[in-house]
């Protein structure tokens, strides 16, 4: 129950990120994927990274933890249809997510980040209407 609790925490946290990045953001279209894959990239260079990554790890293992995710995605995609439901926005979501996993599994965090100009290829991903 507490890691339960530390991971609503920490997704009540990331998502008042969305909401402030989205809130800065005067484009609507591709809106909330772009808040997505700046506030994922902040988390990553944030000093308690090691306290997100043990949690996004077991949200990939514990089933409670994964359900808990996955239903929150789910609400947030569906409240942002309207703006963020192109193929390119949801590779783009789908990228961050992986840059995640890649740094999950890295011995080195650092080592694993990507550079600036991969962050601001998905950001430009996110603006392109099909």
């Amino acid at each position: 129950i507490l890691v339960e609790t530390i991971f609503n925490q920490l997704l009540e946290f990331f998502d008042s990120c969305l909401e402030c990045a989205m809130r800065d953001d005067p484009e609507p279209f591709g809106r909330f994927s772009r808040a997505y894959v700046n506030a994922s990239f902040e988390l990553l260079l944030r000093e308690d990274l090691q306290q997100w990554s043990a949690l996004m790890m077991s949200s990939l293992t514990e089933p409670a933890l994964k359900q808990r995710w996955s239903e929150w995605l789910a609400a947030r995609v569906k409240q942002n249809a309207a703006t963020d439901s192109s193929p390119t926005h949801e590779l783009a979501r789908y990228a961050v997510d992986g840059i995640w996993v890649a740094v999950l599994h890295s011995s080195c965090a650092d080592c694993a980040l990507p550079s600036p100009l991969v962050r601001s290829t998905l950001l430009d991903m996110t603006r392109k209407k099909p």
